[in-house]
């Protein structure tokens, strides 16, 4: 770059044209140069001269314009003559730079030392120095974290120190401009401009920088993006979670009523800046419920209840909110005991007396002493339809006897006593017996009817007041014991049989249970009389079983499991369940009493988890029509379905196998985002 300079072209030795051009100033505001070009001839030596006074003609280009001119080409020795000057204003390019050309040609038509030269051009060109122009943005604060004091800084590289700068900062509809600027300037982003992104938690905003000299503006603006962030302080909101019963049971007790009530809750939120509230979460005896207005199930527990509230704005921030609140406890009536017998006046039991002691213990919550609390004992002759009261009163909890004022209980006749108590919602009962007085044994007047241990009250039949034992198996209560070695097919006999120890357990034949167990055999006729049933039950206080079998044309049919207690766990484990997963069951599904349930959890952090359960049954008629053949179930984490899986499986009788789907995420062509490696299978229980 230079402010000056010279083109030179020999026309031959001691003689030149030449063009010699110079900026002689700039406008900055306009982007152009003043140049002035200058034609000249050159003499190199005292000697080198030329002798002519015709006018000649010539011309001069400047970057592009061409301008003609007349001279004379008489020249002394040492001589440098301008033939043309010409000033023009030369305008540069928008970043300030310029090569300008030059061409000159002159018609000096004379002969030199005996050869004719007529025109001559000397041409090239000249870089002028370049005119500052729009300044460029060096720096600008990358990310922004909103609150309202955080700044975004700028710094601007500006080519004149006179140079200033209009900055506009944006963000959508939003707006700050500072002019004047020199180097620098920033601005704390306002937290309102948050309301541009009411469903992000950043966006992207621009600084641009404007240049002036004066009041001229310089080039054009440039811009930078830089980003806005939503602070984890910005959530949303809730300012009031209302809760009411949706049953009297408030206002009539003061309290909600535990296994009586249900709470409806009234969530007030909102979002902020800019954001919405998209869902609302309640979780409460460990359900959960969506909706700004839910009603809970009847609630089942007493004392200081507690449901946490959470909702989530269109950002996917949460507010959490607990509410909490008295719910007085309540459980049904509860009849402890009621009992009764014949008695003299005094109160001494008497098989023979007339007057009744009935002694009884009850409960009644009191729900803040506010409860009914009444109680009445009533008889009637067992025959009869009519009950008369025999005594009644209140009480929340009593525990005591009574003798009945007189004795209208006649020895002959048996009696029912009925004990009833009632609160605000309901009414419990207890019924006993008084019998007749005692006889060892008693016959009926009409010659048809026999009584053992009271008085025969039946025209025709047998009564027993007294216990019955049986030795063949007749009742429960008097059972036949199975022998070591017995084989139950041989066991046609009806009646009840009882496996006594793990000893003979172990030695029984088609037995239904492989353990040493213990239980019972039931048989029993059935159809035509030539059928008969076994039902075999396998004692445990955890998990017993039941099984039954049919005899029909001298065969027995096969066991069938028709109840397994608690279920039996078939399977369990934690897999994707891919195409290389394949489980083998303990039991076969046709040997279950209904079919299988599949137990699902969550898969996170690189573990099962127990949480997230979802549970699906499988019919074992299913699966024998259809063995091996696929079945899809989906599930989801809770009720926002906020993560969607599926699982296909190939259930067999005796295994069940995987497919790769199970194990990959993406969007289906329907649009749904899944996770089917959200999810891993945890049990195979048989029910």
């Amino acid at each position: 770059m230079a402010a000056s300079g010279t083109i030179q072209e020999a026309i031959r030795t001691g003689y030149r044209l030449q063009i010699a051009w110079e900026v002689t100033s700039q406008s900055v505001a306009n982007n152009t140069s003043s140049v002035t070009a200058k034609v000249q001839l050159v003499s190199t030596g005292s000697s080198y001269t030329i002798n002519s006074t015709a006018s000649k003609s010539g011309s001069l280009t400047i970057n592009g314009t061409k301008y003609n001119f007349t001279f004379t080409a008489a020249l002394s020795g040492n001589q440098t003559k301008t033939i043309f000057t010409k000033p023009v204003t030369i305008s540069h390019n928008a970043d300030g730079t310029k090569t300008c050309s030059f061409s000159a040609t002159a018609g000096i038509n004379v002969t030199l030392s005996g050869t004719y030269y007529g025109n001559v051009t000397a041409s090239g060109s000249g870089t002028f120095n370049t005119i500052a122009r729009a300044s460029s943005i060096a720096s600008v604060t990358s990310s922004v974290s909103v609150n309202g004091t955080n700044e975004c800084t700028v710094n601007i590289t500006r080519a004149a120190s006179s140079f200033t700068h209009t900055v506009v900062f944006s963000f959508g509809s939003y707006s700050k401009t500072t002019t004047g600027v020199g180097t620098s300037t920033g601005y704390a982003i306002p937290t309102s401009w948050l309301n541009a992104i009411p469903s992000a938690t950043s966006g992207t905003a621009k600084v641009t920088v404007t240049t002036y000299s004066g009041s001229t503006k310089i080039g054009s603006a440039v811009s930078k993006n830089f980003t806005l962030t939503v602070p984890s302080t910005v959530v949303p909101s809730i300012s009031s979670v209302a809760v009411e019963d949706t049953t009297t049971n408030q206002a009539t007790f003061g309290n909600m009523v535990q296994n009586k009530s249900k709470a409806k809750f009234t969530i007030t939120a909102a979002g902020n800046l800019g954001s919405t509230i998209t869902a609302y979460k309640t979780v409460f005896e460990s359900k959960t419920y969506t909706g700004a207005t839910p009603t809970t199930s009847t609630i089942t527990k007493s004392g200081t209840a507690s449901a946490a509230v959470t909702v989530t704005d269109s950002r996917g921030r949460t507010a959490t909110f607990t509410k909490t609140w008295t719910v007085v406890a309540y459980a049904t009536p509860k009849i402890v005991k009621f009992t009764a017998a014949r008695c003299l006046a005094d109160g001494t039991e008497n098989y023979d007396g007339t007057f009744v002691k009935a002694a009884f213990n009850f409960s009644i919550a009191s729900v803040n002493s506010k409860n009914k609390n009444t109680y009445v004992i009533e008889y009637k002759p067992q025959s009869g339809t009519t009950w008369t009261a025999l005594t009644n009163g209140t009480g929340y909890a009593v525990n005591t006897s009574i003798i009945s004022a007189d004795g209208p209980f006649d020895v002959d006749t048996s009696y029912d006593l009925r004990l009833s108590i009632t609160d605000s919602f309901t009414t419990i009962r207890g019924l006993t017996e008084i019998p007749t007085a005692f006889t060892l044994l008693d016959f009926n007047a009409s010659g048809r009817g026999v009584a053992f241990g009271k008085v025969s009250e039946k025209t025709e039949g047998v009564e027993f007041a007294l216990p019955v034992s049986f030795g063949h198996g007749e009742t429960s209560s008097s059972p036949i014991y199975l022998q070591s070695g017995q084989d139950l097919n041989a066991i046609l006999e009806p009646g009840y049989y009882a496996i006594p120890n793990a000893a003979v357990s172990g030695t029984l034949v088609n037995k239904p249970w492989t353990s040493t167990a213990t239980g019972g055999l039931y048989v029993m006729v059935e159809g035509d009389g030539m059928g008969k049933v076994q039902i075999a039950h396998r004692l445990s206080k955890d998990d017993g079983e039941i099984y039954e079998r049919s005899y029909y044309q001298n065969a027995w049919g096969n066991w069938y499991r028709v109840h397994n207690g608690r279920g039996k766990v078939l399977w369990s484990g934690g897999y994707y369940m891919t195409a290389t997963h394949t489980i083998a069951l303990s039991e076969k599904v046709s040997q279950q009493p209904n079919g299988i349930v599949l137990v699902f959890s969550r898969y996170s952090g690189g573990a099962a988890q127990d949480y997230h359960w979802n549970e699906f049954f499988v019919s074992k008629e299913w699966v024998r029509r259809h063995p091996g053949t696929g079945h899809s179930f989906m599930m989801t984490n809770d009720g926002l379905f906020s993560l969607m899986a599926t699982k296909y499986l190939y259930i067999h009788d005796d295994k069940i196998g995987g497919n790769d789907v199970n194990g990959q995420s993406g969007t289906g062509t329907s649009g749904i985002t899944y996770n089917n490696a959200g999810f891993v299978l945890r049990y195979v229980i048989g029910v």
